[in-house]
């Protein structure tokens, strides 16, 4: 975390010399989000014999919490407790804590504590003299004190504020889950950083009073053209930079703009530099063990109780592996992401646990599901905060019937998302970090969405799948295996993309052309067919058949029974040129051949229901100009000349084409 500066207090004085921060003082500071070191820095002062009491009073099973002991400090060295008194504190806590809060863990937390207080006071003497004086500097003076402060912090310790594409953010600790994550500013939430980082005050009788830094200051920093260093991801897993690079180190990278936020607890295996066969060999059989037991394309997976071979991998299940490594991917793609689609016939074949063990492995705790939601404003709320949280995927669990969704497409054709701010009646923009993943049990796309996204189809050929016996299962996933197991399945997924990547990231062989994700094609083939996996993508012929909605069947049938009449002599009353509401016209034909048209309203004709002619010419309409190809003829629909002010549509064929 970044220092804040503030003003001395009233009644403190200032000082000249600012304590040194130790090692062991920066790692204590950094375990504290902004707020809570707002609330260190403004505690109250204890006595003494206050203080020593607290000591008395706790258990020996009831040791202080870090930021207790940071308050503790904060107030003792607040009170100008001389050290000499603050080390017998620390000697008598360290007596009744050894084991959990070592000298060493104290002796950081008063380092900590003396580097605030004093950074404090230093930051009041450095702002006297300055242009910060309201009335006696104008408004570009003003503007310029407040950004080059904003900008010293920044350059000098980890960025307070940084640009997530278009918006001002922050990083922020969430008091609940412990995980840092973006906070987007606004004119508001803003000027109170500014009020702690740069000190303004305003003559009043021939004196100095602090002052909140000016409204039209602040909104000149957050509207104005200013540089802020730029936050591409947090990231709560290793990641790899654009370049290849894997950042798995805690902090800042000012040249990514990712910030890794990594458990204090992870132990992930050593990454080799340059993956042997044998490390690419072990990674491959870790991964595609783990997840032997789910029934990928309706195979067994785990034959004989053995894992499969790189070679023998299904496609269904080289997918699931695409779709696990795309979070460590992420910057390397330089494009969006398609929609992991998992579906399965029956319920209880796993498709919520396969997607929920991916899950784990990148956060170490997985997602809970999420239903789809069943209008657009609320999938685009749904969506938008999935996005603006530091999460590997985005999960919408057991979704049914026919799939919809103008958000949805968007969002997978884009490297932004933009929507409103929970709370406040603002849109922000934030960058697309996570995979959206969808299971379903037989659910259907329409045609935007399947072809934005790719299948993972399970099919455990049995009635009740639920039925299978779990001793048969190797892993119980649905316990604490995987979170337990997270360091090594990283180092397995991890070694996977590093030995890509010192091979030159070549482009893949094999991988079939999937329109909009190139990239993510790119990357992703070329890891699995660098670990000897060639079946990436190679089920792409199966989504029609098990997870499309076939939306062109109406008007396909329209036409070709159209065109089927019209070739016919005998068939008098239809020709390549037809009107739309006449007796003889499609709303006629459509009647005759009971030609079912999705989305066309009906109307009572005598005692028949027939096709609005109105809702059928604007159903036309939306196929105006289309080909379609019957028995070999590709035909197209397009409106002929008009009829006495009617409209007229016609079937052309393209070998006689104007």
């Amino acid at each position: 975390m970044s220092n804040v500066i503030a003003m001395t207090p009233p009644g403190y004085p200032t000082v000249s010399v600012r304590t040194k921060m130790s090692d062991g003082g920066k790692k204590f500071r950094n375990r504290f989000s902004m707020r809570e070191l707002d609330d260190i820095r403004n505690v109250p002062t204890f006595m003494e014999v206050q203080f020593r009491k607290k000591i008395e009073e706790r258990g020996e099973d009831q040791p202080f919490s870090d930021i207790e002991l940071a308050k503790f400090y904060m107030s003792l060295v607040k009170s100008k407790i001389d050290t000499a008194q603050i080390n017998i504190f620390t000697d008598e806590i360290a007596r009744k804590w050894k084991t959990a809060l070592p000298k060493t863990h104290l002796k950081a937390a008063h380092n900590f504590a003396e580097y605030e207080w004093s950074g404090m006071a230093v930051a009041n003497d450095r702002a006297k003299g300055e242009a910060n004086v309201k009335g006696t500097f104008g408004f570009t003076d003003l503007a310029d004190y407040a950004y080059g402060r904003i900008k010293k912090v920044n350059d000098t310790f980890a960025p307070e504020i940084y640009r997530h594409g278009k918006e001002l953010v922050r990083i922020v600790r969430d008091s609940k889950t412990g995980k840092d994550e973006m906070e987007i500013l606004f004119p508001r939430s803003l000027r109170p950083i500014v009020n702690r980082i740069a000190p303004f005050f305003e003559g009043q009788n021939g004196e100095s009073q602090s002052i909140s830094a000016p409204m039209d200051v602040v909104e000149e920093l957050f509207y104005g053209d200013y540089s802020f260093p730029e936050l591409a991801q947090i990231a709560t897993y290793p990641i790899f930079a654009p370049d290849g690079g894997l950042i798995d180190v805690d902090g800042y990278d000012e040249e990514t703009g990712i910030y890794m936020s990594l458990p204090s607890d992870l132990n992930i295996p050593r990454v080799p530099k340059d993956p042997s066969q044998l490390d690419v060999d072990r990674a491959l059989d870790r991964l595609l063990d783990l997840f032997g037991d789910f029934p990928f394309d309706g195979q067994d997976c785990r034959p004989g109780g053995e894992t499969l071979e790189a070679d023998e991998v299904p496609a269904s299940m080289a997918n699931m592996l695409a779709m696990v490594l795309t979070p460590y991917c992420r910057q390397m793609i330089n494009g969006p992401l398609p929609l992991a689609f998992v579906s399965k016939p029956k319920v209880a074949t796993g498709a919520s646990l396969l997607s929920a063990s991916a899950y784990t492995i990148a956060a170490g705790v997985s997602e809970p599901s999420a239903a789809f939601p069943s209008n657009e404003e609320e999938r685009r709320k749904v969506i938008f905060s999935i996005l603006r949280k530091p999460k590997p995927y985005g999960f919408f669990d057991n979704v049914s019937g026919e799939i919809t969704s103008d958000a949805l497409a968007s969002v997978l054709t884009a490297t932004t998302f933009e929507g409103r701010v929970l709370g406040k009646s603002l849109m922000a923009t934030v960058s697309v970090n996570a995979m959206i993943v969808m299971t379903s049990n037989n659910a259907r796309l329409n045609e935007d969405l399947k072809r934005r996204s790719f299948l993972i189809r399970l099919d455990a050929k049995m009635e009740k799948p639920q039925d299978r016996k779990r001793d048969s299962f190797k892993y119980d996933l649905e316990g604490t295996y995987v979170a337990d197991h997270r360091g090594e399945l990283l180092w397995a997924a991890l070694t996977l993309i590093q030995a890509w990547v010192v091979k030159g990231m070549p482009n893949p062989e094999n991988a079939p052309y999937l329109a909009s994700y190139g990239e993510w094609v790119r990357v992703l083939g070329g890891v699995l067919e660098n670990a000897g996996v060639q079946t990436f993508l190679g089920n792409e012929d199966q989504k029609d058949a098990v997870a499309a909605i076939n939306e062109n069947q109406g008007i396909n049938d329209l036409v070709a029974t159209w065109w089927e009449k019209a070739q016919d002599p005998k068939q008098q009353s239809v020709s390549n040129e037809m009107l739309v509401g006449t007796d003889e016209g499609l709303v006629a034909l459509c009647f005759a051949e009971d030609i079912e048209l999705e989305g066309v309203r009906k109307t009572r004709k005598d005692m028949d229901l027939v096709y609005d002619a109105t809702s059928l010419g604007k159903f036309l309409s939306d196929h105006a100009d289309a080909y379609f190809n019957i028995d070999g003829t590709e035909v197209r629909l397009e409106k002929g000349e008009p009829r006495q002010r009617r409209v007229v549509w016609k079937l052309t064929p393209k070998e006689v084409e104007a």
